[in-house]
């Protein structure tokens, strides 16, 4: 919400001396061009009183804000630009235009029209509550990308304690492997003592049984070493691969049961990219990256428990490097994890225009686009490659730096170590021993930073998991909800208004009701609402206002299984999986017998075109059924639609696409799918609704007209209009043929 994003820390020390007694700041949203039209940051800012804006850059940047009084505003518009667009107020003596913005800050901007509108005609602000934000709304940094939670307020320990809930069911194996890991960790501490007792009591005293004993000592525990670390890596392999199948199965549990806004919202391949990149990320580092802190982390401690008791003044020299490793570090992430991830945001993006591109390969293949779709995604290719090369630099000038650290530690223990040899402080053994523990303590602090980037894309993809996760599904079975019993198939839509996008409605207070059994037509122009207000009686989407009844039951208390399994729904270009045609018609109905899934085919004119398959009912549709033609294919919808024996049946634009012949087998089809149900078909061909009990005609979102074809055509409204304009179209297409003939 507008409101809730917080405003820099530079702007908020600007607007507290303009604010007057009595003002409050009411909302504020922030654009992304500056005075000049350049990328920079502009703050609207909207008092009960007043329109003030701060800018960071140009002359407006250091003195006082632009101001408009909220007095005088008639109303308050977005102009679109090339781009983006212009917030403009109007007031009686003329237009004001107060900040431009790019495409990306559209609905906000709507939004704060709008809110602008209310406070200058004294109403109550209400803002829109789901707009993607821009900015995170605790920290207000601009999001990689809207959809996604702010990278730099990932809670790891809460992340953390999400994942070892995915661990509780294999909570045996988990600590097996800790142990395990543990094991292995103290047999490592073993090696530097012996090498000491070689190097102190073996040579000095060349006692010979006991170097073998020592040597036959270090092939034992590196035997031991490995065969543990092989059985603790396959359970790793395989504790990791069921937390990972655990996580991929619940997220698509989750993505199965959203609405149609959270999709609408995102991209496909972003979707597939949480699922399985997302989950393999988190996976991988349960794998290898949490043993390896664990690990590690005990290493650290005992290592230096041990290098106290050898010498608590080396120890402490070689403690001075680590500071400056740890602020290296720290320095090191708060500077690159943006350019991070900028760069797993455009590996997105490349994933994303993938998945695109191959889906739509018929269409680029159509239009001779290959060339084009080539130099798209090598544009984005390169994107990629340029943030990541970014990060690339930085990783290769840290790196060398711990590592000089290191060496620089090495060093004072050479030294000091040294000096105390030779004045018999210390013996060989132990500062070879020494040595070995050092390299032991400094090699994890210096992977530790790359543990870090590790651990920040596992989060970071763990993040993106639990808020596909935590995302409110569709409610399948409302608290007050009222079973459908005799479900007749009544439908009225009182004032109902609905908008994909703030400030345009897609459907405008429209109100109607429709008898059991009657067949409803839908018509009007693309985009005046049609398939929108099929979508609503699908509970698609929720009404932004008024109500939806079925039955005389509010559509928010029927329960979605009970409705969906009385509706059944014919679109215009049908979906099928790529299994076969058997599958793909009983999909409405699993349970059905062989019997009834062929009765449907027959019913819907396919069982013919079926049968003269290679495979028959057991023919392999393809991918979204791209082996059948596009008439086999609505044929085939038809029919799983017949097999579900739907009380409530939705055709949108369902004989559209198909070729006059096809039409007519669709037709006789669809006429024995319409009896005794309650229909509504969307059409532009006005001709195959002239049976139908009413016609609704759609105009701009709202019920233009409605009647009988007759009824209409008298009217001489929108729909004769629509009407004469097919029939001209129509006879000059015929007058095509006859001369091309």
């Amino acid at each position: 919400m507008l409101t809730q994003i917080p405003l820099p820390d530079a702007i908020a020390a600007k607007l507290k001396p303009e604010l007057a007694k009595g003002e409050e700041v009411r909302f504020k949203v922030a654009s992304d061009l500056t005075e000049e039209l350049k990328f920079g940051e502009r703050w609207l800012v909207v008092t009960n009183r007043r329109i003030l804006i701060f800018g960071t850059h140009g002359h407006n940047g250091s003195s006082r804000p632009a101001i408009t009084p909220l007095k005088g505003i008639v109303t308050a518009l977005i102009y679109p630009v090339v781009g983006g667009g212009v917030l403009v107020v109007r007031t009686r003596e003329g237009s004001i235009p107060l900040i431009h913005f790019t495409n990306s800050l559209s609905a906000h901007f709507a939004e704060a029209a709008k809110g602008i509108q209310q406070l200058a005609k004294r109403k109550e602000l209400e803002l829109a509550t789901d707009l993607r934000p821009i900015r995170c709304p605790k920290c207000g940094r601009l999001l990689p990308d809207p959809n996604e939670r702010c990278p730099f307020c990932i809670k790891y320990l809460q992340a953390i304690g999400r994942i070892v809930k995915y661990l509780k069911p294999y909570a045996l194996y988990t600590l097996f492997t800790i142990l395990m890991t543990a094991s292995v960790t103290l047999v490592q501490m073993i090696p530097p003592r012996i090498t000491q007792a070689i190097v102190d009591r073996v040579i000095p005293n060349k006692d010979y049984a006991l170097l073998g004993y020592l040597v036959l000592g270090l092939l034992a525990i590196h035997v031991i070493t490995m065969l543990v670390s092989m059985y603790n890596g396959r359970q790793l392999s395989w504790l990791g691969g069921k937390v990972g199948t655990d996580i991929r199965a619940n997220v698509f549990q989750a993505v199965e049961r959203l609405s149609m806004k959270y999709f609408d919202r995102r991209h496909v391949g972003a979707i597939m990219h949480r699922v399985m990149n997302d989950s393999g990320q988190l996976q991988n580092f349960l794998i290898d990256g949490f043993p390896y802190v664990a690990q590690n982390s005990i290493l650290l401690i005992f290592i230096l428990v041990i290098l106290l008791q050898y010498s608590p003044l080396l120890t402490l020299l070689i403690m001075i490097p680590v500071p400056f490793m740890i602020l290296g570090e720290y320095l090191f992430w708060k500077f690159v994890r943006t350019m991070q991830h900028k760069a797993w945001n455009q590996y997105s993006l490349l994933y994303n225009r993938l998945s695109e591109s191959i889906s739509g390969v018929r269409v680029v293949k159509a239009f001779s686009q290959e060339e084009q779709e080539i130099t798209r995604f090598n544009r984005q290719n390169t994107k990629l490659f340029q943030s990541q090369y970014t990060v690339d630099k930085f990783w290769s000038v840290f790196s060398p730096s711990m590592a000089f650290f290191v060496t620089s530690g090495s060093l004072i223990v050479w030294y000091m170590g040294g000096y105390k040899v030779l004045n018999e402080e210390m013996t060989l053994g132990k500062l070879l021993a020494f040595n070995q523990y050092l390299w032991m303590f400094y090699g994890p602090l210096q992977w530790f930073n790359q543990v870090n980037n590790w651990m920040t894309r596992a989060f970071a993809g763990a993040e993106r998991i639990f808020e596909t996760i935590d995302t409110s599904p569709e409610v399948y079975d409302p608290a007050d909800s009222v079973p459908l019993k005799d479900f007749k198939g009544a439908v009225e839509f009182k004032h109902v208004t609905f908008s994909y996008e703030k400030g345009k409605p897609a459907l405008d207070d429209v109100s109607f009701k429709i008898n059991p059994g009657e067949m409803i037509g839908l018509v009007g122009k693309s985009g005046s609402g049609k398939s929108t207000l099929l979508s609503l009686l699908c509970k698609f989407y929720e009404a932004d206002e008024g109500e939806i009844l079925i039955d005389g039951i509010p559509i928010q208390k029927v329960r979605l299984e009970d409705l969906r399994q009385n509706i059944g729904l014919v679109l215009q270009d049908p979906f099928l999986f790529g299994s076969s045609i058997y599958d793909n018609i009983s999909y409405s109905r699993p349970d059905a017998t062989a019997a009834e899934v062929i009765n449907a085919a027959r019913s819907s004119n396919a069982h013919e075109f079926i049968m003269n398959k290679a495979d028959s009912y057991d023919t392999r549709v393809g991918e979204r059924g791209n082996r059948l033609s596009g008439g086999e294919k609505q044929r085939i919808s038809i029919a799983r639609a017949i097999l579900h024996n739907p009380r409530i049946l939705i055709l949108d634009e369902a004989t559209s696409s198909v070729d006059s012949e096809t039409e007519s087998k669709i037709q006789q089809a669809l006429d024995r799918l319409v009896m005794a149900r309650t229909t509504l078909v969307a059409a532009h061909r006005l001709s195959t609704l002239r049976n139908a009990d009413r016609i609704f005609v759609m105009e701009e979102g709202k019920l233009a007209e409605v009647g009988t074809h007759e009824q209409l055509l008298a009217k001489k409204g929108m729909y004769t209009r629509l009407v004469r304009a097919q029939e001209k179209a129509w006879r000059k297409s015929k007058k095509h043929l006859s001369i091309a003939q």
